[in-house]
């Protein structure tokens, strides 16, 4: 091997690396491991959360096998767990470089690109796939979901509406459309989408969600939308969009439960809205029974704060809950500073006060 002064270190380092690979894949081989075996044993790490080894083992399949799609999307699948969208979708472009046609590339590249907002990239992902296969019913329901999340609900429709006419019992696509028509309150329609894609997969919360939230709009019993509600959420507790309505249901109707927006903060830990709920509730009871209830709403909307330190709200309730503790000075400044991030009268009010 001939090396240059410049680059021979380089060189020689990229060598013995290229080496490192092919004979661990040699290696690996003659012991009797298959990129089936790695890979199912990646998935069992990845189970009981030991990431890193999963992701050693991804690698060591990849040395075998270096273009398997397969490969590709679980290795995007790990970092996704681990909360790195960028570099899942660097796993999927790198799988697309090998596999230019491969559809569950291209839609998780799609998905990942409209998690960042990247409306244009991300369709243009879901149209290559689309090229692929325009009958393909998991390419329909991407591009609906794109339109949807772009406010473009005609259009999302007619991609669900394609979904499924390619897949009949697509439920994701009929949750889709039920969406649609519960957003334009059209309660009919939305229940018999609603109520089919229940009966394909009982298991659907989306389904409760949904029908849970037609029971508000038809003036149901409240009992029996709060046992939709909890259906939904004891069949997925981690989706945000479930969650959201069935707490303001329970607000309004005044049945908020402790223990709901515990579990709530623990499955949300980047949304603020269980904190400042559970901060009002706790000045409730400090109302009701004792002011000691007050430290716990002050920690609440701490963690709120930390969690987005410019919430007017919060600074608002601090200084509501610092005049309940006769402290004019602390109750003023969080006043002002709710005031300065929002000026609203209501912390107008508070600062005069």
């Amino acid at each position: 091997i001939s090396l240059n002064q410049n680059n021979g270190v380089n060189r020689m380092s990229t060598l013995k690396i290229n080496l490192w690979v092919i004979g661990l894949a040699v290696m690996l081989v003659a012991c009797g491991k298959s990129s089936d075996d790695l890979l199912n044993q990646a998935k069992t790490q990845k189970a009981l959360g030991h990431y890193d080894q999963a992701l050693q083992l991804i690698s060591q399949a990849q040395a075998i096998l270096p273009d398997d799609e397969a490969i590709f999307l679980f290795a995007a699948d790990i970092y996704e767990s681990l909360g790195d969208i960028e570099i899942s979708l660097s796993q999927c472009i790198l799988g697309l470089e090998k596999n230019p046609e491969s559809i569950a590339l291209l839609l998780k590249a799609s998905q990942y690109l409209s998690q960042a907002d990247e409306w244009e990239k991300a369709r243009t992902y879901a149209e290559k796939a689309f090229a692929v296969d325009e009958k393909n019913p998991d390419v329909l329901y991407q591009l609906g979901e794109l339109m949807l999340k772009q406010g473009l609900t005609e259009e999302a429709f007619n991609w669900y509406n394609l979904s499924f006419e390619q897949d009949s019992i697509s439920v994701n696509a009929l949750i889709g459309m039920g969406k649609i028509k519960l957003a334009e309150k059209n309660a009919v329609e939305a229940e018999t989408y609603f109520n089919k894609a229940k009966k394909i997969n009982p298991m659907t919360a989306e389904a409760f969600s949904g029908l849970a939230q037609i029971g508000e709009l038809n003036g149901q019993d409240e009992a029996e939308i709060i046992s939709l509600y909890q259906g939904a959420i004891k069949r997925k507790n981690n989706i945000y969009e479930i969650w959201e309505p069935y707490l303001g249901f329970m607000i309004s109707s005044n049945r908020v439960e402790v223990d709901d927006l515990k579990s709530f903060n623990k499955n949300f830990p980047d949304k603020i809205e269980g904190h400042y709920i559970l901060a009002q509730y706790y000045m409730g009871l400090a109302q009701l029974e004792s002011e000691t209830w007050l430290e716990a709403a002050i920690k609440e909307c701490d963690a709120a704060l930390a969690i987005n330190c410019n919430d007017d709200r919060s600074h608002g309730l601090l200084s509501k809950i610092y005049l309940m503790q006769k402290k004019p000075r602390l109750a003023l400044l969080r006043a002002q500073i709710a005031f300065e991030i929002n000026p609203l009268a209501s912390y107008r009010e508070l600062v005069d006060q």
